[in-house]
């Protein structure tokens, strides 16, 4: 008898039009509990002489395969993925007279539009611009994201304007893209039957943006991801790969 325990690593490619795969990349961490779901849509019909309302017509009208699993490595690659985006690089710059909101007083904060800044440089739109004074006027709440907290408004004609530098970073605008779909293959490892291989490929997967993340708590997060495996018809013909997905074991 074989027992299942399952380790592994999950990796995803997007495909050709052909139906075969792009360049696998390795999701990296995933939590426990990745699992597919197959199941079958019936109906189904009672008799109605007996009395017993005993089930006469059990017909199979469909079957999906419905798939989970959660990532756990928070990489650029693994937002776009989550959240139907294409990381963008911010290139490392300067930027000149960035304008502020206006309307501004004592404590309020204004962000700027790129992150990881430094040399920052605040004037006001005066005729004759003047310079604020840095723990005076105003201070830098977090250089990394660009955060700003006026401390004196005073009588500084605004809006305020920023030049500063900024290094390179990535911007993953949610729900910019329509993702095509994926192959989906796990290089599982079964450790109640001596760490024996398993693979399983799934060809045609449509995944749905992640279902939750958790901004603030005190567990680990997760993104969450759930998706469909669709039927392929590229592989009508091929018995060795089926027409959804196929799971290869060693013995």
């Amino acid at each position: 008898m074989s027992l299942f325990s399952g380790q592994g690593k999950i990796f995803i490619a997007q495909r050709n039009t052909d139906g075969t795969p792009k360049a696998f990349r390795y999701l990296g961490k995933t939590a426990n509990g990745a699992k597919i779901e197959p199941k079958v849509d019936k109906i189904k019909r009672k008799e109605s002489e007996t009395g017993q309302r005993l089930t006469s017509l059990s017909l199979v009208t469909g079957k999906e395969v419905m798939l989970n699993f959660e990532i756990e490595e928070f990489s650029k690659e693994n937002y776009a993925l989550a959240f139907w985006s294409e990381s963008a690089v911010i290139a490392a710059g300067t930027v000149t007279n960035e304008p502020s909101p206006t309307g501004l007083v004592d404590g309020d904060y204004f962000r700027l539009a790129k992150a990881d800044i430094s040399s920052l440089s605040i004037t006001d739109s005066a005729g004759a611009p003047v310079t604020l004074v840095a723990g005076t006027d105003y201070e830098i709440s977090n250089a990394k994201l660009g955060m700003i907290k006026l401390l004196n408004a005073g009588t500084f004609v605004q809006p305020f304007q920023s030049s500063y530098s900024n290094a390179q970073s990535y911007n993953i605008p949610l729900y910019s893209d329509i993702p095509g779909n994926y192959w989906l293959r796990f290089e599982g490892l079964n450790m109640a039957n001596s760490g024996e291989a398993v693979l399983v490929e799934l060809y045609n997967v449509q995944l749905d943006p992640a279902t939750g993340w958790t901004l603030k708590g005190e567990d680990v997060a997760t993104l969450p991801m759930a998706g469909e495996v669709l039927y392929d018809d590229t592989k009508e013909s091929d018995t060795v790969l089926g027409t959804s997905g196929r799971i290869v074991t060693l013995s």
